[in-house]
């Protein structure tokens, strides 16, 4: 079995680390990405489907607070967020 750490063996970015290829892009269809990701596992959820998985749901809702909070800026109150 092949090292999808060398360069070249996995034949897209984001199938290897996606976390990576959506830093790659830009912030609003990154933000787009992720809302329409968890429609559907929500949607998987709701359906009983099999593959449906919670943590993936809120890792994408974390993901996305997280991108909102970046394009946004501060938080209410004027307070930065600290990471």
């Amino acid at each position: 079995m092949g090292d999808a750490s060398r360069p070249g063996a996995c034949p897209s970015r984001a199938l290897c680390d996606p976390v990576a290829a959506e830093q790659d892009a830009p912030p609003v269809q990154a933000i787009s990405k992720l809302e329409r990701a968890i429609a559907a596992e929500r949607q998987r959820g709701k359906d009983g489907h099999w593959s449906f998985d919670a943590n993936r749901l809120i890792g994408l809702m974390l993901a996305l607070e997280r991108a909102a909070g970046a394009k946004t800026g501060p938080t209410p109150g004027g307070r930065t967020r600290q990471d």
